[in-house]
């Protein structure tokens, strides 16, 4: 069996409305509040919207595979968000 790694989901409400984003491999909630504040900028971070959802793989039977990794929520996010 695969080494089990965090989901988790990032939100943002900026452009206009909350957008989700969930990103596996983040090991803590303090790596998540780094990761999201890389991705989104100060505009558009708040560590209020950052949460730990699941593992990958999951035990609830959820398909994670095409949950982005750090490097790639990072590359996404910065583009959206233009900072």
């Amino acid at each position: 069996m695969a080494k089990k790694v965090k989901v988790y989901e990032l939100t943002t409400n900026g452009h206009g409305g909350f957008s989700k984003w969930m990103v596996k491999g983040i090991k803590d909630d303090t790596e998540a509040r780094k990761v999201a504040l890389k991705g989104f900028g100060k505009e558009y971070y708040s560590h209020n919207l950052i949460s730990y959802y699941d593992d990958y793989p999951s035990k609830y039977g959820n398909d994670w595979s095409k949950a982005l990794t750090i490097k790639e929520f990072i590359k996404l996010a910065r583009r959206q968000y233009k900072y």
